[in-house]
């Protein structure tokens, strides 16, 4: 997360940040190799600080955490580790800048903020030149900045070189967004891959694409959604695993009928839209909104 140094609210959105990762339980690492990265990073940042409410599951009768396939062993919850440094004074070589933790690891970093441009222009930067990846940024704007100076918001897009950027919503918007497109940004070597080559998705079939850029209100129902919602429940999602490791018939015809209802439902509302707007996609745009 990159914050200007000089922001009003810092001080009170870092504190927010180490309150709800204290009151986050913690539960065990399901990819290989997160425990090792995990560890390195601890070793990389001695005085890091450590937050948890605690493993949000029971520990094994064994002792030892397991998860399919195979019950292969994955190492016990991992607390939130939180890191800050100074974006101005980083090195080329930040270990947290460089190495994806893909663990329970959050690094703020603050900038120089002399004015909004200059923030966004020098968080663009940063991140093209000393973050490693180019999979997917956010950005978040208030509407009284894009209100004010409404070039910055086409400005920051433009500025950042990765395949998805995202306006006040996470990037994961654009993966499950069929007709926008997943993917690192182009030009990445074969010898120095970070994100990958090439997009997927891309239902409209756009050639020529450099990013997707996906826009939502500063505030809207997804942002407000907290774990104890029904569809983010973690009972709702133990309750269902076992479905999906042992589907029977039932489950199967449901499933079944739940894609079948879900993809007529997606191609009536592209049908409804087109005929509402009655639009066309550009042919080469460079982004796609």
């Amino acid at each position: 997360i990159i914050l200007g140094e000089s922001w009003v609210h810092r001080a009170r959105f870092e504190a927010l940040i180490r309150e709800e990762l204290a009151n986050t339980h913690e539960y065990p690492p399901y990819y290989p190799g997160t425990q090792d990265r995990y560890r390195r990073f601890a070793e990389a940042y001695p005085h890091a600080e450590y937050f948890s409410a605690g493993p949000g599951v029971r520990p094994p009768a064994s002792g030892v955490w397991t998860a399919a396939p195979n019950n292969r062993e994955i190492g016990a919850p991992t607390k939130y580790m939180l890191l800050s440094i100074d974006g101005a004074s980083a090195e080329p070589d930040e270990y947290c800048l460089r190495n994806e933790a893909f663990a329970n690891v959050l690094t703020l970093v603050t900038l120089p903020d002399a004015s909004p441009k200059a923030f966004l222009d020098a968080a663009a930067d940063f991140c093209n030149t000393k973050v490693w990846g180019t999979l997917k940024a956010t950005v978040i704007m208030h509407p009284s900045l894009t209100s004010a100076q409404p070039e910055l918001e086409d400005r920051v897009c433009a500025n950042l070189k990765y395949g998805m950027v995202g306006i006040n919503c996470t990037g994961y918007i654009s993966y499950a967004g069929f007709t926008t497109v997943w993917g690192g940004y182009p030009g990445e070597a074969l010898d120095t891959l970070q994100s990958g080559q090439g997009f997927i998705k891309n239902t409209l079939m756009v050639d020529n694409i450099q990013k997707a850029v996906v826009k939502a209100p500063f505030r809207c129902t997804m942002h407000t959604l907290r774990e104890k919602e029904f569809l983010f429940s973690p009972e709702l999602s133990a309750a269902l695993a076992p479905v999906m490791a042992k589907p029977t018939s039932i489950t199967r015809v449901g499933k079944l009928l739940f894609t079948l209802f879900t993809t007529g439902f997606r191609l009536f509302a592209k049908w409804l839209l087109a005929l509402i707007f009655r639009r066309k996609p550009r042919a080469n745009p460079r982004h796609i909104v």
